[in-house]
């Protein structure tokens, strides 16, 4: 099935903008497993133990709440995102990614003394339990970018069928650092967190770049995320 276009009838800007707030809003609701940390998890693990189980409930309700959501979504907004048929990308859209993909990579890696940030956070000695805790910690990740760039695509087609033209302007990256960005800021604290805002804006370019190809913006902005 191929994507429909900004002007197609069936495309609903209200529910478009609806549906990315209630996805926002959802997996941050996840937050709420916190209440597990002292009144279930206290009684049996302590420390990173809490952390793993923390991370690995939400990960899986984020990838289970979107499957779930996925149909009334798309018929109540008109807007498939995924599977959709591409053509192929041009070798010089090729080029143009991988360049937008490598450059943020290396100048954080610079940075952080010229070690990728995912080397950065583990350090250089870590004990098994927390490598596979930190490791839990980027599958949740995943899992709210996973749902983020849905919304961005969502938002963008919504925004783009109200102005009656595709757009430049990364309307729905604009909005996932407003809403999943500062959320993200909220609930977990850190310098990092900030990055993320700025890395929402620039998974909404890419979604641009990739003419909408929702593999293709994913996937980068997992690479992104972790490197």
């Amino acid at each position: 099935m191929t994507a429909p276009t900004i002007t197609a009838p069936q495309v609903k800007t209200r529910a478009c903008l609806l549906w990315a707030l209630i996805l926002a809003l959802g997996t941050y609701a996840s937050y709420v497993f916190h209440i597990f940390d002292n009144n279930i998890f206290a009684y049996f693990y302590y420390g990173n133990l809490k952390r793993l189980f923390y991370c690995e409930f939400v990960a899986a309700y984020l990838f289970v709440l979107l499957p779930v959501l996925r149909k009334k979504i798309e018929a109540q907004t008109g807007v498939k995102v995924m599977p959709v048929k591409h053509p192929p990308f041009t070798l010089g859209r090729k080029a143009v990614l991988y360049v937008m993909t490598l450059v943020p990579i290396l100048l954080m890696a610079i940075s952080l003394g010229y070690r990728f940030k995912i080397v950065y956070l583990l350090g250089d000695r870590i004990a098994a339990v927390t490598a596979v805790c930190n490791a839990a910690g980027a599958l949740m990740l995943a899992a709210k970018l996973f749902v983020a760039v849905y919304a961005i695509f969502l938002v963008q087609a919504g925004v783009e069928k109200l102005l009656g033209k595709e757009s430049i302007i990364p309307f729905g990256g604009i909005f996932a650092a407003l809403t999943f960005g500062l959320l993200e800021w909220l609930t977990e604290p850190s310098r990092f967190s900030l990055l993320y805002v700025g890395l929402f804006v620039y998974v909404g370019i890419l979604a641009l770049v990739s003419k909408r190809r929702f593999g293709v913006t994913y996937a980068l902005s997992v690479v992104l995320y972790l490197l």
